[in-house]
């Protein structure tokens, strides 16, 4: 009665891990939208200290075992981890974690044969690009129910495409959160500057694997300006990419993304960000 039920849409993608003639062991990653019925409300669900608000992001790690059964049927075993969060949008925001067992029989009306697959490699640019990236985010305050502000942030950084499913990055990302400037008018930690005193720089690397125009990626980064300290020095954030043109047809790339920023194991906030590869 707390919690309460949730429902979710979860797009995904599979990484087969070990493959045999009749069956293979996968990697199944998604993020999606969930809608979780009992958020907390001070009144009637106080209680609830985990989840402040109905939608929420839901991320999925999953690893399952398929076996061909017949030419149609196939069986599934699995066993996978799930993530709802708001994204610290709405107070309070510890998230929920639940570990799942599948195991179920699927009907496949058109199974794809081994021997239909297109197995080309087409070719990729090679060389070491810029690209850019502006990115908004929205984080309330505690206590639940607190002011929300605005997060700003600019990336800029090189790549490389070092494989046909694989580019790797550095680069530094710039960040203005308003509550952190906020923080520091009414607690008159700095007389001057407080714009640049409520920002944040770091270094980063970063890693994207690809599948056709959509990508995921991870950004690991070092705060090397951070006046008002985070509780961490590192950050860490996950990414769901979408490209506007084909990766191998189209060497200038414009895209979309979602991204999940965390210190440590805590998340901080969720961004939407529109990026430009030169």
């Amino acid at each position: 009665e707390v919690f309460g039920k949730a429902i979710a849409i979860v797009p995904h993608i599979y990484l087969t891990l070990i493959e045999w003639e009749r069956s293979d062991f996968k990697l199944r990653l998604g993020t999606g939208i969930a809608y979780l019925k009992d958020d907390y409300d001070v009144l009637d669900n106080p209680n609830n200290n985990v989840i402040g608000s109905k939608i929420n992001n839901i991320s999925q790690v999953r690893f399952g075992y398929h076996r061909m059964l017949s030419k149609n049927w196939q069986g599934n075993l699995g066993f996978g981890l799930s993530h709802y969060s708001n994204s610290s949008v709405r107070k309070p925001n510890l998230g929920i974690n639940t570990i799942s067992a599948i195991a179920g029989i699927q009907y496949i009306p058109d199974p794809i044969e081994k021997s239909e697959l297109i197995l080309a490699i087409p070719d990729y640019n090679k060389k070491i690009r810029p690209h850019a990236r502006a990115e908004m985010a929205f984080r309330e305050t505690t206590p639940p129910g607190g002011p929300t502000y605005l997060i700003y942030l600019l990336n800029l950084g090189v790549q490389k495409q070092i494989s046909i499913k694989n580019k790797a990055a550095f680069g530094v990302e710039y960040e203005f959160n308003e509550s952190v400037k906020d923080f520091i008018v009414q607690q008159e930690i700095f007389d001057e500057n407080t714009n640049w005193e409520a920002s944040r720089v770091q270094v980063y690397i970063y890693d994207e694997i690809l599948f056709n125009k959509v990508g995921l990626s991870g950004q690991l980064g070092y705060y090397v300006h951070a006046p008002v300290k985070p509780s961490s020095d590192y950050t860490f954030k996950l990414g769901l990419h979408y490209y506007i043109l084909n990766h191998y047809q189209h060497n200038r790339q414009l895209y979309t993304a979602i991204f999940l920023k965390s210190h440590k194991s805590v998340a901080d906030y969720l961004s939407f960000g529109v990026g430009y590869v030169y």
